[in-house]
């Protein structure tokens, strides 16, 4: 399903120890890994890099400018080594310039098919790059983004091997083409990984009391159920068992709650080109997703 993935680390203790979780959905797929760490042109003054010393342990350390350069080398080496001692054929680059777009241009470089990234959470550390740099990707890139928060259960052990427990590939629609879009990548890699697929639809509650608002959210139920049952069809015709499961509220806070019953989750969504500005002022259903997720998600642009 994927055969070379590009991982962007940016010094955190944590994108160290999420790179596990990176390289086994790696050995799982045979997909080759490519390392890969920006000195962002806007944050040429000190910055924070952690140095792994071991699998998962690390060491903060302020670097001055003209240090940087060495020390990210030494940092890469050392997760080279980690990885490749587990099995992973991997290998890194060092680019200067602008974040999101050096990540982009590497991706196409290297005829990547999965961007993997683990967003920083010290959002008040000067990093090779912040959190936000996930954000933008989500919405600009032309290949899947697979995103580890902090807190994600691994879905792959360290031998490459799908955790026991079932696994669920859950998938939030809204009833737009553009939500359906990665429906062929989420029943596939359900297949792949021999998970289940459930597809998710958080409607709004009723805007009145009474009986009034009863029957709306009645029918809204009734209509959500259909189209759900439409799409439950197409996935089976495609060799995928799904169902379907249907919540009122919020939908991120609702989607979320939903995806932390379930064991071994792994969301997988669409996203849609939007600007920052119009992203600023009313959010995106993707960015809130991401920012508080603690489950392994794949953000899939519409015709990838």
């Amino acid at each position: 399903m994927f055969s070379r993935v590009l991982a962007p680390l940016d010094g955190s203790p944590a994108a160290t120890e999420r790179l596990q979780a990176i390289g086994a959905l790696c050995k799982y797929f045979g997909a080759e890994l490519v390392l890969l760490t920006v000195i962002d042109d806007r944050q040429q003054g000190t910055m924070q890099v952690d140095l792994p010393t071991g699998p998962i342990t690390a060491r903060g350390e302020m670097i001055a400018p003209e240090d940087l350069e060495r020390r990210v080398a030494i940092y890469l080496d050392r997760a080279l080594v980690i990885l490749s001692r587990a099995g992973i054929d991997v290998y890194s680059e060092q680019l200067d310039g602008d974040a999101e777009v050096t990540i982009l241009q590497a991706a196409s470089k290297h005829e990547c098919d999965l961007i993997a990234i683990s967003p920083s959470t010290h959002q008040t550390s000067r990093r090779i790059f912040t959190g936000s740099t996930t954000e933008r990707l989500l919405h600009s890139s032309p290949i899947p983004v697979f995103v580890v928060n902090e807190g994600s259960s691994a879905s792959f052990t360290s031998t490459g091997r799908k955790k026991a427990g079932g696994g669920t590939v859950l998938v939030p629609l809204d009833g737009s083409r553009d939500a359906e879009a990665p429906l062929a990548f989420a029943s596939t890699l359900a297949g792949k990984i021999g998970a289940g697929l459930k597809l998710a639809t958080i409607t709004p509650p009723a805007l009145e009391a009474g009986e009034a608002g009863e029957l709306e959210l009645r029918i809204t139920r009734e209509d959500v159920g259909h189209y759900l049952d439409r799409l439950v069809r197409r996935a089976a015709l495609q060799g995928a068992q799904a169902d379907y499961e249907i919540a009122i509220g919020d939908s991120a806070t609702e989607f979320i709650k939903m995806a932390n019953r379930l064991q071994n989750p792994i969301v997988v969504m669409s996203t849609r080109r939007r600007s920052a500005a119009s992203r600023r002022l009313v959010g995106s259903f993707a960015d809130r997703v991401v920012r508080k997720l603690n489950h392994p998600m794949f953000a899939v642009p519409r015709g990838s």
